[in-house]
């Protein structure tokens, strides 16, 4: 399984959309938006801010956010 970060990542690519749009739209930092997607947990806040994250990055990207959360829980678990 590839990483939540790496899966992110692609999704985004693959939709066109720049890190900076959704920092623009989200108000997350691009360093928190790339800390994410390169799964450096240490350099985010608390869980439930990185949930917070998930769901607004998921949403702008046009992602299922619940399904995203979801990812990111099984991703945690390994």
């Amino acid at each position: 399984m590839e990483s939540f970060g790496r899966y992110l990542k692609n999704e985004r690519e693959q939709r066109g959309i720049s890190l900076e749009d959704i920092s623009r739209a989200t108000k997350i930092s691009p360093g928190q938006l790339k800390s994410l997607e390169s799964d450096d947990l240490a350099a985010l806040p608390t869980t439930a801010y990185v949930k917070g994250f998930i769901r607004a990055y998921a949403k702008h990207i046009g992602l299922n956010p619940d399904e995203a959360l979801l990812n990111f829980e099984e991703y945690l678990a390994q």
